[in-house]
């Protein structure tokens, strides 16, 4: 399964890459709104990023392939175990009289072994498509302090993250019996409602910083829109993508009444007040369609026809 995905996935990525190569003109439609050297660089963009599609999804591929056939799973399973036994004599050394037994605390600490070898694996991919794919093109702003302390600040996060959310799941495992289809079912969906609250609140500031859109004409405009299809707006906020990338975009989050619409810095400095009003259109009308909705819908589909 792993082999046919990727094989779909790149005849995807090349069909992309044969039609990017095929467009050697801007196309007459667009004549008067992109010059010929924005749209030069934006093909040599795609057929980079393609290439390097191509190349990560092969690599990556290789690399879960191998660690099939090398038993990288079980191997981890058993070295959980002496991981397990070396925290709980660290706490005990420190006068901490804690106890980590039992399956749970074994699959915690094999949780964070995979996940580990998995990011480190990944690190050298991500340190290239950064510092040399986006900075090539002009877009990487970041830099490698905070390529870092993402680094850093990503596996803290699995450490505080993967004990409640794996007792939890294995908890369910024990009990679920014939119905743990659907304890399964229930446990990933409640899973997902809850980091789709929690990670924009407590999770996404830790990596980039948010305040209100200031007062002014844009902001009414962007209000007004907003309320002409009846999006419940509960904020307009600004993030500091700037921070790591000169790329621009826009997108929003939150449940029934309470939803946000959240900028990018970029997006504000290179776009004029009817582009962003554009834009911030384009994510209105998902909505508006119950796009997001039936994402929704189809993922929780997915997940019950992949427990059934």
């Amino acid at each position: 399964a792993t082999v046919a995905l990727w094989v779909f996935e790149s005849l995807l990525v090349a069909r992309q890459m044969r039609a990017v190569r095929r467009a050697t003109s801007v196309p007459s439609e667009l004549a008067e709104l992109i010059s010929v050297d924005k749209f030069a660089k934006s093909r040599a963009y795609e057929l980079d990023k393609g290439s390097f599609a191509l190349f990560s999804g092969l690599v990556e591929t290789a690399l879960n392939v191998a660690a099939t056939c090398f038993c990288a799973m079980p191997l981890a399973w058993a070295a959980s175990e002496g991981v397990v036994a070396q925290v709980q004599a660290a706490c005990a050394r420190f006068g901490l009289a804690v106890t980590l037994e039992g399956e749970a605390w074994r699959s915690v600490a094999f949780v964070l072994l995979f996940e580990t070898f998995e990011s480190v694996i990944a690190l050298p991919m991500s340190a290239y498509r950064t510092f040399v794919i986006e900075a090539r093109h002009g877009f990487n702003t970041q830099t490698l302090m905070t390529f870092v302390l993402d680094a850093i600040k990503g596996w803290l996060l699995l450490l505080v993250l993967a004990p409640p959310i794996v007792h939890l799941l294995v908890y369910v495992l024990q009990i679920g019996g014939p119905m743990l289809p659907l304890y399964l079912w229930m446990f990933v969906a409640g899973l997902q409602m809850v980091m789709m609250t929690l990670y924009p609140v407590l999770i996404m500031p830790l990596f980039n910083k948010f305040a209100p859109l200031s007062e002014g004409d844009l902001r009414n405009s962007l209000e007004a829109l907003a309320t002409t299809v009846g999006f419940p707006l509960g904020a307009l906020q600004v993030v500091d993508g700037s921070k790591r990338s000169s790329h621009s975009n826009a997108y929003m989050y939150g449940f029934w009444r309470n939803k946000k619409i959240v900028l990018f810095d970029t997006l504000l400095s290179q776009a004029t007040p009817d582009q962003i009003a554009a834009v911030l259109a384009h994510e209105l009308g998902h909505w508006k369609h119950g796009h997001t909705m039936w994402m929704a819908i189809v993922a929780q589909a997915v997940t019950v026809a992949q427990f059934a």
